[in-house]
């Protein structure tokens, strides 16, 4: 089992069952069983409406699909007017205990471990070295070891 946190949901870790052995982009890629899937569908629709862009977070299980879904939409519209813009993660192959697991936000969303690095009341202390990932507006700076955000250390020339 491995602790792991979604910048997202501020203030909540999650139990993964299992991380898979590659990374994307630098992050974790988690897979949960059902009970915590659950606990982290309530964290997503707690957050309510966002006060930074103004977007509502919806998410639930379907049964039929046997399937997680999420949605990050403007508020004013109806989630489910809007079918296309679910994302959703079906559930994959058990855990090492025969545990039926889903790989939510794996290979898309940005999930740090939380065993990995040293936390203070200060916030993240990372081990590793920083690595660094172009993206549209610039660079990000991460935490090698657990993938964690950080900010950009000073080069002095």
């Amino acid at each position: 089992m491995t602790r792991v946190s979604i910048e997202a949901i501020p203030n909540a870790t999650f139990t993964a069952a299992r991380v898979a052995d590659e990374r994307w982009n630098g992050w974790v890629c988690p897979f949960f069983r059902f009970h915590e899937a659950m606990r982290l569908v309530a964290k997503w629709n707690e957050q309510g409406i966002d006060a930074n862009n103004g977007c509502r977070f919806a998410a639930r299980y379907d049964e039929q699909r046997d399937a997680f879904g999420f949605i990050e939409i403007e508020a004013e519209i109806d989630p489910d007017s809007c079918p296309e813009r679910w994302e959703w993660f079906e559930r994959c192959a058990g855990d090492e205990d025969g545990f039926q697991v889903y790989a939510i936000g794996a290979w898309s969303w940005c999930w740090w471990d939380d065993t990995e690095c040293e936390w203070t009341d200060e916030g993240h202390k990372h081990e590793g070295t920083l690595t660094d990932s172009e993206t549209s507006d610039g660079f990000n700076w991460n935490c090698s070891t657990c993938g964690y955000p950080v900010a950009a250390p000073e080069i002095t020339p």
